[in-house]
């Protein structure tokens, strides 16, 4: 059986760890950059803060790029769920242990959705097969503002685990 790569930014770096917790026969290895395993108080000041500017920023518009007529919902869902009081107890680390892959954790050290915090706890929550890597100066979109490092990044950490864990 074919196992995938998973690599997930933000919401989609979370999903692809609970993936990894819940599929270990399924995942090879993730790479998660900027996840979310926990709710903290920054995060829910990066989404009021995206709400608040939504109209000045024209987030709506540059979604509709990726989502077309589904960007409105999308967003709506999204700043809904996170700033929901139910979901003030949102909480992942129980899935980590279960990881069995290599992780690699990317984050900016100015991410405005989420602290080193996060780092630290995918790590310790997964162990030894987790290494984080923090970019200096750089938000929440490690994959855009620092494109070349994060990919020289992903391909050096496959190369230094093939030893160990095939990744091909």
């Amino acid at each position: 059986m074919n196992r995938a790569i998973l690599v997930g930014h933000s919401d989609g770096g979370s999903i692809a760890l609970v993936a990894a917790a819940l599929y270990p026969e399924r995942v090879q290895s993730v790479v998660a950059m900027a996840a979310h395993v926990f709710l903290e108080e920054v995060t829910l000041a990066g989404v009021r803060d995206t709400v608040a500017t939504a109209g000045e920023t024209r987030l709506l518009e540059r979604l509709e790029k990726y989502h077309g007529a589904k960007s409105e919902r999308l967003y709506s869902v999204w700043h809904e769920t996170w700033l929901d009081l139910a979901h003030r107890e949102w909480n992942l680390m129980d899935f980590l242990p279960h990881i069995h892959c290599p992780v690699l954790v990317m984050q900016g050290d100015l991410d405005e959705y989420g602290s080193v915090e996060q780092v630290k706890g995918i790590v310790k929550g997964v162990g030894e097969k987790a290494r984080a890597v923090m970019y200096q100066g750089v938000g929440h979109a490690v994959w855009r503002e620092g494109v070349g490092e994060v990919v020289g990044q992903i391909l050096k950490d496959m190369r230094g685990r093939a030893k160990a864990v095939p990744l091909c």
